[in-house]
């Protein structure tokens, strides 16, 4: 055998070792190029970063520098806790990433700080799979911050959960926000998007901005001991949701008339239950609450006054309901609060119309379906054809003129039969039947009910129309589910291939 034979045989080897490896889950190992972090320090430098073990002034693992135990000063840097933690004594900040862009920082548990994670004029900095609990006062800070991302992560037990401070484009995802001793999200000047989340159980309102853009999407907000979600001169909002059970209102919009921002708020198809105070409180502004469920089937309720109830500002339906209640507009007796349709039934289980999608009261009677005959009745009367004239050839090519036209009409219960016969430059006939039929139509003109509906099971519901869209409501673990098996063909075969390759270069070379 030849040195270039026995070289060909090798390359074959190795590539059949990696092959199967990778079909039988065997791990090939590959060498990390990631920096070591042993202890607090300065990160000025681009790349991958991994804890090896706890590091901080709480576990005596170097000392935190400065003000922060990883200072991050570099743009691009990931960071892996590698299932680790970074501790604290209760002042400085567990990590900081300031005037920087592109971080990353995942599989970590970050506690015991003043402020746990802090952002400083960074963007596009991603935190996911983090624990960032019992820190002093903010979980989370971030100020003039761009593109800054929480995902799949728990923040809970610090002084005030999440805080936006004149930061853009903020997002928390998947995430659970609870039991923090004042607000579980705060922000102002800022835009943020809570989605797929849970934020409950804190001390304070579960969302509060001023002057923010909060846009909240199939998230949980509940037991909280201020308002679900309030905003003062800002935008709101909801969608997909559940805000329940929460000390104050349920949704709370307000403008205090400073004029910096333009005030809006809206929430559809979720469920407004057991706050306590007002399902929807607006204040010197108008808010979209249509297509919501209120927590009974007659709809919401009027907030407590002499004027009450209270109509719906744009169908003038009053809010006599026994489901959470609706606050007073500027004029004495109108809601400022649009409610008409709402849901008459819990969309969570099951098929659930709109209030204007039930049957109307009064339904006109469908006549027996045998009353149109099949055969042709001797008509009743029947007019003489008198008013038939001759068709004229007054070109004299043979062809009609002015043409023919005949009608009969029939009187019966329910039908009428029209029937007209026309030849202009040839033969044409057309029939027309109208048959009167009453029916039990919905009180929107449609004989079928719309509306969220939804296997109890997973709280799933559909909105027919549009596209049939399926919405779920309120359920923050969705999941995308997917399979595959791969090639049709087996590692055997492969592996056959690659040595049966090996024998013919052997014989080649012999």
């Amino acid at each position: 055998m030849t040195a270039s034979s026995s070289r060909r045989i090798a390359a074959l080897a190795v590539t059949a070792f990696v092959v199967a490896a990778a079909w039988t889950g065997l791990p090939v190992v590959a060498q990390s190029s990631a920096t070591e972090l042993s202890s607090c320090t300065a990160i000025d430098e681009s790349g991958e970063y991994v804890l090896t073990n706890d590091i901080g002034d709480g576990v005596g693992a170097g000392n935190a520098p400065d003000d922060a135990c990883l200072r991050v000063a570099a743009s691009d840097v990931t960071i892996d806790g590698n299932g680790h933690t970074i501790a604290g004594d209760g002042s400085k900040t567990g990590v900081l990433f300031e005037v920087t862009s592109g971080h990353r920082l995942s599989d970590v548990t970050v506690t015991g700080w003043e402020d746990g994670v802090a952002l400083s004029s960074s963007s596009s900095t991603t935190i996911s799979g983090a624990t960032i609990t019992d820190n002093a006062r903010y979980g989370i800070r971030a100020v003039d911050a761009t593109d800054a991302t929480l995902t799949g992560s728990t923040v809970s037990g610090n002084e005030l959960g999440i805080y936006y401070e004149i930061s853009a484009d903020a997002s928390v995802v998947d995430s659970d926000i609870s039991d923090n001793r004042k607000a579980g999200i705060a922000a102002a000047d800022s835009g943020v998007t809570v989605r797929d989340s849970t934020v409950e159980a804190n001390g304070g309102p579960g969302i509060d901005g001023l002057h923010t853009t909060f846009t909240v999407v199939e998230t949980t907000v509940a037991d909280n001991e201020g308002d679900g979600v309030s905003v003062d001169t800002g935008e709101v909002s909801v969608d997909r949701s559940v805000l329940v059970d929460n000390a104050g209102h349920g949704l709370h919009v307000a403008d205090s008339g400073d004029g910096i921002v333009d005030p809006s708020g809206e929430i559809h198809v979720s469920i407004i239950d057991g706050n306590g105070g007002m399902g929807v409180a607006a204040e010197d502004v108008v808010v979209d609450a249509r297509r919501n469920w209120w927590g009974a089937d007659d709809g919401p309720s009027s907030a407590a006054d002499a004027d009450a109830p209270f109509e719906d500002p744009s169908t003038g339906l009053l809010a006599d309901g026994n489901g959470q209640s609706v606050s007073e507009g500027a004029s004495a007796g109108v809601s400022n609060v649009r409610f008409d349709p709402y849901y008459v039934q819990d969309p969570r289980t099951g098929d659930a119309p709109l209030s204007d999608e039930r049957p109307t009261e009064t339904a006109t009677p469908t006549p027996d379906p045998t009353a149109t005959p099949t055969g042709t009745p001797d008509p009743t009367p029947t007019p003489n054809p008198t008013d038939t004239p001759e068709s004229t050839d007054d070109a004299g090519d043979g062809e009609g003129g002015a043409g023919t036209a005949t009608r009969t009409a029939t009187e019966q219960t329910g039908t009428t039969t029209q029937t007209a016969t026309g030849t202009e430059g040839g033969d044409a006939t057309s029939t027309a039947d109208s048959t009167a039929t009453a029916t039990n139509t919905t009180g929107n003109g449609s004989d079928v009910a719309a509306g969220p509906s939804a296997p109890p099971a997973n709280n799933s519901t559909t909105v027919e129309g549009d596209g049939n869209l399926s919405r779920n409501i309120g359920d923050a673990n969705n999941e995308d589910t997917s399979s595959g098996d791969g090639p049709g063909f087996g590692v055997l075969a492969a592996l056959v291939a690659l040595v049966a390759a090996a024998l013919l270069a052997t014989r080649r070379d012999a």
